[in-house]
């Protein structure tokens, strides 16, 4: 996901719902269980990862600390940013 934010490449495919899901299936546990994890609804993860939804501050910052700081909240930031930009 970091090199794919800082590349000058746009791919409307590698969006933050891609990433959010390759994140949750290595989890090897079911979005139910996931969604538990990070205090939030099973629909409201299912929203996000199919992009029906733009996830808050407070859900990429949980995401930071349910991976041990090893996928900082500023890498899953840019790619949000990184998507509004190429949308505009």
């Amino acid at each position: 996901m970091e090199d794919y934010v800082v590349s000058n490449q746009y791919q409307a495919v590698l969006n933050f719902g891609y990433f959010l899901n390759e994140y949750v299936n290595r989890q090897e546990k079911p979005d139910k269980e996931f969604a538990a994890d990070i205090d939030i609804k099973p629909a409201v993860l299912s929203q996000y990862i199919n992009n029906h939804r733009r996830p808050p501050e407070k859900f990429v910052i949980r995401l930071e600390l349910h991976s041990n700081g090893m996928i900082p909240a500023l890498a899953w930031f840019k790619l949000l940013q990184k998507i509004k930009s190429m949308k505009s």
